[in-house]
């Protein structure tokens, strides 16, 4: 009779965290709060379980902040699909008046910090709930502000850009030109 060999398996995930992610598996459930939803997407990422990114996007929405959204902005997973999952989701979530004002408006908003293909994918939203074309042009003069100082860039500000900006510039192919 042959030996046997014991081998083991060692996880080197954090305990709480990955007996969720084995509750979610096996039970369909898992407890998310804002305190571990960051380490749940993850070990979501690292295992490939694209059903546990699903629910802790739904609770994303169904718990929605504005420090949510950004947090949930930061996320670097290794998984293009689950990537794009998150992002869908957060454009989805500004479909929303209220989601889109806590975004946009709250006192710790990092508005003015977003990456341009974010901006531009919202921008992009035929649904984008805006009162008016003059709150897109001062949601893109703040945002544009911080770019520039994130740019160390000095002088003129977007803010002043987007206040002194009344109908068209005259110029053919500028920005005003191409606002509806």
């Amino acid at each position: 009779m042959l030996p046997r060999s014991h081998a083991g398996v060692t996880v080197r995930d954090e305990p709480e965290v990955f007996l969720e992610m084995i509750k979610f598996v096996y039970l369909n459930t898992c407890h998310v709060d804002q305190s571990n939803v960051k380490a749940l997407m993850h070990i979501a990422d690292k295992y490939g379980v694209e059903d546990l990114v699903a629910h802790c996007l739904q609770w994303m929405h169904d718990h929605f902040t504005a420090n949510l959204f950004y947090l949930f902005l930061t996320f670097k997973l290794s998984n293009e699909r689950f990537a794009q999952k998150v992002r869908s989701s957060l454009l989805l979530a500004l479909r929303s008046r209220r989601h889109f004002s806590l975004v946009t408006e709250s006192a710790e908003s990092q508005w003015d910090g977003l990456q341009v293909s974010f901006v531009e994918a919202l921008l992009d939203n035929d649904e984008l709930p805006v009162v008016s074309e003059a709150e897109v042009l001062n949601l893109l003069a703040k945002w544009a502000s911080g770019a520039l100082e994130r740019q160390g860039v000095r002088g003129r500000s977007a803010g002043s850009l987007a206040t002194g900006c009344s109908g068209t510039t005259g110029r053919p192919g500028s920005a005003a030109d191409r606002l509806p």
